[in-house]
């Protein structure tokens, strides 16, 4: 009704805004973006309502692993914006800036998302229609070590949802930023909680039993007892719902923990699956137009195998490549020296180099990638 009439009224929400948020709340990432795109188009809420509609338009497209529309809405927030942006906004466009850092995996560009973050949550108040923001910086702040300085917020979050009875729709996907962090924390007494949350909530939320399945798989592959087969549900899962990052993380975490070279390859199929630009219907680009599918790179959660600075499709310089080989014989880097002749550091620079340009986040998806690069994780003939 706000659409066609074009009018403005002062409101705490846009109906858009509301919709979307549910939407976002619910798995339908999709629902949101459709929404917000017909707010703008009419001009729902007036200018005043812009910024807004573009950050949770830029979240909902982060939250599907699409960086570069992500950033194109932040750039129209900051735009349509002819004062500062309110406080409430500008957390949201710190947590923002965190969530694109984090998928990015640039440590740099993160702790310097994470401090402006920092600085954004002092001047806000946790509310209902903010809460997405919160879980984002949970699972940062676990990653960075930096729990104990934001406990305090933290602790608001959870006893704003107490309050509201732990409502489903509300709480979902902080449960679910609760159990990612307790993973990345390494904390078992810090999951059980949330993920006994999910499992309540499954009966009432399809988002939940799909969470709640995705966190029974992390802790299946980190305790290195899992069923390919069960992942890869999983990661599907998280892809159905509108997380194509995580459920591609997750598949790809458990390839490179696979025994069997058949698991390790069906998983790393699964990972190319579920993200979004390794499922494009788009031609591939020229230098890898005509190449068989499973020649082409992983495009991982993290970042992609690509072309840019590299002599061939693993992206990988013929140096890089001696080095690759040796770190998958499990050399330590003053083996790796001795054997090529360079010294630890330079191979220790080696290894950084190619953990960056292919995008792992860890040792473990180091390996996975390599084995790519080098043509040993492809099915056989």
């Amino acid at each position: 009704m706000m659409n066609a009439a074009g009018t403005s009224i002062p409101l705490l929400e846009t109906p858009a805004a509301l919709a979307a948020l549910c939407a976002l709340h619910t798995g339908e990432a999709g629902i949101a973006d459709t929404v917000l795109k017909a707010a703008l188009a009419a001009g729902q809420g007036g200018n005043t309502a812009r910024p807004r509609l573009f950050l949770l338009q830029a979240w909902s497209a982060m939250q599907q692993d699409n960086a570069d529309e992500a950033r194109l809405a932040i750039n129209e927030a900051v735009k349509a914006n002819h004062w500062p942006l309110t406080p409430r906004d500008d957390f949201l466009l710190a947590a923002l800036d965190v969530g694109l850092a984090r998928r990015g995996s640039e440590v740099h560009e993160l702790v310097l998302a994470w401090e402006r973050a920092r600085e954004a949550m002092m001047h806000v108040s946790v509310d209902l229609f903010s809460l997405l923001p919160w879980g984002e910086l949970m699972i940062t702040a676990a990653r960075l070590r930096e729990t104990r300085r934001v406990g305090h917020y933290l602790d608001g979050v959870w006893h704003f949802l107490g309050r509201l009875g732990d409502a489903p729709l509300w709480s979902v996907p902080l449960h679910w930023a609760g159990v990612q962090a307790a993973l990345l924390g390494e904390s078992p007494a810090g999951l059980a909680p949330h993920a006994a949350a999910l499992v309540r909530a499954s009966e009432h939320s399809h988002l939940a039993s799909v969470l709640a399945a995705a966190g029974k798989a992390w802790v299946s592959v980190l305790a290195g007892r899992f069923e390919a087969s069960d992942v890869e549900t999983a990661a599907r899962g998280l892809a159905s719902t509108g997380l194509p990052w995580e459920g591609a993380r997750l598949a790809g975490h458990a390839a490179a923990h696979a025994e069997e070279r058949r698991d390790m390859v069906r998983l790393l199929a699964c990972a190319r699956d579920v993200h979004p630009q390794g499922a494009s219907a788009s031609a591939p680009p020229p230098e890898r137009a005509g190449a068989p599918q499973a020649e082409m790179s992983l495009q991982a959660p993290a970042g992609d195998f690509g072309t840019q600075g590299g002599h061939d499709l693993s992206g990988l310089s013929p140096r890089e490549r001696e080095v690759a080989r040796l770190v998958l014989e499990g050399k330590t880097y003053r083996e790796i020296g001795e054997a090529i002749y360079i010294s630890p550091r330079t191979a220790e620079h080696h290894v950084a180099r190619m953990r960056r340009r292919l995008g792992a986040e860890n040792r473990s998806e180091l390996l996975v990638r390599l084995r790519l690069a080098l043509g040993e994780g492809h099915p056989p003939p």
